[in-house]
């Protein structure tokens, strides 16, 4: 009598509207998994650091080269293993120090705390123009150990940290 109950075709067609809900729901769960590493892939900023010296002195530039846009969280230039927060002042008195001058070094400055870096922008961070200032930085950048260090997230919160040119994904900015 019992193998008479499972046969019965209202019991059959019960059993395939589960299968079938359950084939549907883990269907539904693997999109939504595909769905969420697009996105992710499809925000990631990716920033790099460049020190050039050229005909218009020397900049140190930061460039977006992913594809989303970069929320700077905090920056410091970093010299021998000393942070110096990313602020005017203290970025043109580290550039007084190695020159060994008590006169402004800095021609041009930008912050980059809490900016919004677009792909493909390339924003000069620090600039300078004096020939006689650049040819000192220069000397001093190859005597010392001289870097950018940045954290940055993607629209989405996932957090990276540019130490130099070496960048890792981190939990958090803080």
């Amino acid at each position: 009598m019992k193998s008479n109950r499972l046969l019965r075709p209202d019991f059959i067609v019960a059993l395939l509207a589960v299968v079938i809900g359950l084939s549907t729901m883990f269907v539904y769960i693997y999109q939504a998994q595909i769905m969420s590493r697009q996105v992710h892939a499809t925000t990631w900023p990716f920033l790099e650091t460049n020190f050039s010296q050229g005909d218009q002195g020397l900049v140190v530039s930061v460039r977006n080269k992913g594809v989303g846009p970069a929320v700077v969280k905090a920056t410091y230039v970093v010299v021998d293993g000393v942070r110096v927060p990313e602020n005017q002042r203290s970025v043109d008195s580290l550039a007084r120090a190695l020159v060994g001058t008590q006169k402004n070094v800095l021609t041009g400055y930008t912050n980059l705390n809490s900016r919004v870096i677009s792909p493909g922008d390339n924003i000069e961070f620090i600039e300078v123009k004096d020939t006689a200032h650049v040819a000192i930085l220069m000397k001093a950048l190859i005597k010392h150990k001289v870097y950018v260090e940045m954290c940055y997230s993607s629209v989405l919160g996932d957090c990276w940290q540019m130490i130099g040119s070496k960048t890792t994904e981190c939990k958090s900015c803080d």
